[in-house]
């Protein structure tokens, strides 16, 4: 792929970004940092757990963004698959007797937000089997 190419990718996907309701791209900023803050948890249960389900969806999402050159409810479904057992995990994880505050606080904050990215993921995901798979901004 040559440099043309890659900035035309880059300014479809930032525009079809940036045409999302502010407050979802908001929601969005704060899904990936707080991924981004689990992931970087080195050492720890929690850390571990956010990095594999990282690895599941991210590049995965990615690949569909760059195919659509943009965002589109088809993004839901790796979440659909990723999330769930993330949760579980971490739930399980609060559960044990050994977890420190700093993790706890981790654990906890990821797991409420991706429990709240999951339910958003639901319906995005019910949209696209309906039909609606329009990529934002096209």
């Amino acid at each position: 792929m040559n440099t043309e190419t890659l900035a035309a990718i880059w300014r479809d996907q930032h525009r079809s970004f940036r045409s999302l309701p502010l407050w979802v791209q908001l929601w969005v900023g704060w899904l990936v940092v707080i991924n981004l803050v689990g992931a970087a948890s080195a050492g720890t249960p929690t850390g571990a757990a956010v990095r594999r389900a990282s690895l599941l969806f991210m590049p995965l999402n990615t690949a569909l963004i760059v195919y659509e050159r943009g965002w589109s409810s088809a993004l839901s479904f790796t979440h659909l698959v990723a999330w769930p057992p993330l949760l579980v995990t971490l739930a399980r994880r609060l559960r044990a007797p050994e977890l420190g505050a700093s993790e706890r606080r981790l654990a906890t904050a990821v797991l409420l937000t991706n429990a709240v990215s999951l339910a958003f993921d639901v319906v995005d995901a019910a949209r696209w089997i309906r039909g609606e798979r329009a990529v934002a901004g096209a």
